[in-house]
């Protein structure tokens, strides 16, 4: 069953960090977008995350959304003022969507 575009509600920008350096060679801390999408964006509850035993300083968060050759484990997901780092990319059975899994230290 393909995603309905209302259940995608959140905007969410892929980035990848620069590579840009200042004038004495030290790497800026910049990022270049590389593209913009509509995803449902799950939040998992500090409960799941202890049981499981992540530690308690990361969010940790599950992005569904459409299909996109172009996101690399390498790429950062910003939404709603917060970035975080994809740690898992998991397509779907039909190939149409994937499922993102993103944290981001507290």
């Amino acid at each position: 069953m393909p995603i309905r575009s209302g259940k995608l509600k959140t905007k969410v920008v892929v980035e990848v960090r620069s590579s840009a350096k200042d004038e004495y060679g030290a790497k800026l801390n910049l990022y270049t977008k590389v593209y913009m999408t509509r995803a449902n964006v799950r939040y998992l509850a500090s409960s799941d995350l202890i049981k499981s035993g992540v530690a308690t300083n990361i969010e940790v968060i599950t992005v569904l959304m459409r299909y996109d050759a172009r996101i690399k484990h390498s790429h950062f997901l910003s939404t709603k003022g917060h970035r975080f780092d994809v740690t898992g990319i998991k397509p779907s059975d039909n190939g149409r969507e994937i499922i993102v899994t993103a944290t981001r230290e507290l």
